[in-house]
């Protein structure tokens, strides 16, 4: 079964394009064509070899010109299709010849009738040599210069007298040249000519494959060791990253056992006294201690889940963000009557906290503003985070995500892939907007209730 490849269907359109300008390519070189034939006529009047020898090279370049976009095309579609793996070589090599023989049928009449021989000699050899030397005939520029070679160099052979006799130059005009090169020159020229220009071109274009071939080889394996250069930074991130989760969850578990102690003892005292001011005091150490539990608590746990008021995790972020706030201006806006979210509080914090100091490293310190926003919208929360600094490269955004991906040089690459992994374990989403030299706009959205919440810690 002939299929064609779905990623390469822009070059079988390409192909379809050239073969289509095939057939009225012709049309426009009409006047070439006469221009030639005026030539020969005033070179046997005027007995002037250079005006033969001109009239030659000017069939040779009308003739390849013509074929040029018809070679090329069959190139490009059998390139673009799909088939067994046997029958592959066979199908690129024989629909070609199929479409170039259809082609010359439909072309061949006019001023110039040729013969079928020079056109598939090409198909032939410019098959064998993209084939045979590993060479992908989809890359069109290296395919149009060893073909442009290949078409050149096999047109002299039309105008080689000694192989007439093996079917070539058997078309109008190549034929008028070899008469008139016979009456002035003799065949012995021709044949010295059409050899010289047909081997060197021939040798040229086999030559020019193979240092494409190379060449491209080298930046495939470029591109392939950059590949895996970035995969392995990726990986050694993602290993440094799940080492600090690791050291920061065993610190973190490890504050469990003062802290117990500090609430137990606290518990004594109060116990112990009967005044109630001191009572009250150990009161709030316990308070105390329960709060910082429970942010240990999320911290160690990602799945944690536990409703929380807008305004107080505003308000937990706005503490971290006054003490960097330098020569910026900061500004909080917060709709009214914001629904409580369900959420692992110290992580969404976090999350936003990363988005600010992006901000801050994006703005100036004299004219730098911050804009965070808040408001309710889509049974949700939306969290905008703007900045008026340098803005990111459209081509850049779709790479800030990605772990170990930073725009400055000292930069981890791991604070906007943690603000996305956290977005999505709660089922949230987060986009971005940027304007180089205007600034950059994040949002976040958090639904309201998030399904298959475990809600530990409630």
């Amino acid at each position: 079964m002939v299929k064609i490849v779905p990623r390469k269907r822009y070059v079988f359109l390409i192909g379809v394009v050239l073969v289509a300008l095939g057939f009225y390519i012709p049309k426009l070189l009409v006047p070439l064509a006469l221009s030639i034939v005026d030539l020969i006529e005033k070179s046997i009047k005027r007995v002037d070899t250079g005006l033969l020898i001109l009239a030659a090279a000017k069939l040779v370049i009308y003739q390849s010109v013509k074929g040029l976009p018809g070679y090329l095309g069959v190139f490009l579609i059998a390139e673009s299709i799909e088939t067994k793996r046997g029958s592959r070589k066979y199908i690129k090599l024989i629909l070609p010849l199929i479409i170039v023989s259809a082609m010359h049928l439909m072309v061949n009449k006019g001023v110039d009738k040729t013969d079928i021989l020079v056109p598939l000699l090409t198909v032939i050899a410019g098959s064998l040599l993209i084939e045979q030397m590993s060479f992908k005939g989809d890359n069109i520029f290296a395919t149009t210069i060893v073909v442009a070679q290949l078409a050149f160099g096999l047109q002299w052979l039309n105008l080689t007298p000694w192989l007439t006799n093996f079917g070539f130059g058997s078309g109008d005009l190549a034929t008028s040249i070899q008469i008139a090169s016979k009456f002035l020159v003799g065949d012995k020229v021709m044949n010295f000519l059409g050899f010289s220009f047909c081997i060197p071109l021939l040798v040229t274009a086999v030559i020019t494959t193979k240092l494409l071939a190379v060449y491209m080889k080298r930046i495939s394996d470029v591109e392939i060791r950059k590949e895996q250069e970035v995969e392995l930074e990726r990986m050694r991130l993602q290993a440094e990253e799940t080492r600090i989760l690791r050291e920061m969850h065993s610190l973190v578990h490890d504050l469990k056992t003062p802290l117990m102690t500090v609430q137990g003892l606290s518990s004594l005292v109060e116990m112990a006294t009967s005044e109630e001011k001191v009572r009250d005091y150990c009161r709030h150490i316990g308070n105390a201690v329960d709060k910082v539990n429970e942010m240990i608590s999320e911290i160690l746990y990602e799945k944690v889940r536990k409703p929380a008021e807008i305004e107080d995790l505003i308000n937990y972020v706005r503490a971290h963000v006054m003490v960097k706030v330098e020569g910026r201006k900061v500004y909080f806006e917060l709709d009214d009557n914001l629904p409580v979210l369900r959420i692992n509080k110290i992580r969404v914090a976090r999350a936003i906290d990363n988005l600010i100091q992006n901000a801050f490293r994006a703005t100036s310190p004299t004219e730098g503003k911050i804009w965070i926003r808040v408001r309710s919208e889509r049974q949700g929360v939306t969290f905008e985070v703007e900045d008026n600094g340098v803005g990111i490269p459209a081509e850049k955004l779709a790479d800030i995500w990605t772990v170990g991906y930073s725009t400055r040089p000292e930069g981890s690459g791991l604070g906007l892939a943690f603000v996305k992994r956290v977005v999505e374990s709660h089922q949230g989403t987060v986009e971005v907007e940027s304007t180089v030299g205007k600034g950059t706009t994040v949002r976040i959205w958090l639904p309201e209730e998030v399904a298959n919440d475990q809600n530990i810690g409630d």
